[in-house]
């Protein structure tokens, strides 16, 4: 959102300096704002794109870890059974969250894109070091 705000503090400013100059016409402030908008768009869709890419590499690393646990699961009895279920119950809250916000994505560009962003960023945070505590408990 904060780029969002420079990018329009900006277009204002250069509908300022264009509106000012007596040789600039309707037309070129016109031109120059629809091209920065575009841009500013353009970024925002390859952000967008970034995140999601990066929501469904963790959810499918998660989705193949929950299988891997699964086989293992069956396999085992007693205490090492107890702690499989404890593991899968995190990456199981961890495959529900990616798809929720993979579902939402959408939704979030257009209404609270930077806290979306963030939360979503500190999800696949929490997934490679959950994913990696388990890897080494196991």
């Amino acid at each position: 959102m904060k780029n969002l705000n420079f990018v329009f503090v900006a277009i204002l400013s250069l509908f300022t300096l264009f509106a000012c100059e007596e040789n600039t016409n309707a037309e070129t402030v016109k031109a120059e704002i629809k091209e920065t908008a575009d841009q500013v768009e353009t970024a925002f869709d390859r952000e967008s794109t970034e995140l999601k890419i990066e929501l469904e590499r963790a959810k499918t690393k998660v989705d193949e870890r929950i299988a891997d646990l699964k086989v293992k699961w069956a396999a085992e009895t007693g205490e090492a059974k107890t702690e499989l279920d404890q593991e899968l119950d995190k990456l199981r809250y961890h495959q529900d969250k990616l798809a929720n916000d993979l579902n939402h994505l959408g939704d979030k560009i257009e209404n609270g894109w930077d806290e979306f962003k963030v939360n979503a960023k500190k999800t696949l945070e929490k997934v490679d070091e959950d994913l990696e505590e388990i890897n080494e408990s196991l």
